[in-house]
């Protein structure tokens, strides 16, 4: 299963990369695939960057949202998408099972 990273990063030092590379690293032990959009290091505007990171998301079979993910723009905006399309929604603190 394909893995797509969402959570707060504009206004995180380092736009909050050691939390996503956090969670991949534990998904990736888990045995998935993951896509963290934290470690892309991209230098777009917010627009740009979402534009990419959604053509990204839509490769995936599920999202995994980070804490305090309801506090960005673009991450309730993954999430709304994620959840039109069906996909599979996992929050940072559940129990992940394979």
């Amino acid at each position: 299963m394909k893995i797509y990273l969402s959570g707060p990063m504009t206004g995180y030092e380092n736009y909050n990369k050691k939390a996503f590379d956090k969670a991949e690293s534990v998904l990736k032990e888990a045995g998935y695939e993951v896509v963290n959009p934290a470690s892309l290091g991209l230098d777009c505007s917010w627009v740009e960057c979402m534009k990419i990171d959604i053509g990204l998301l839509v490769t995936c079979d599920a999202l995994y949202m980070l804490k305090g993910w309801r506090h960005s723009q673009g991450a309730c905006l993954e999430h709304w998408i994620a959840h039109e399309l069906g996909m599979e929604i996992l929050m940072e603190g559940c129990e992940i099972g394979r």
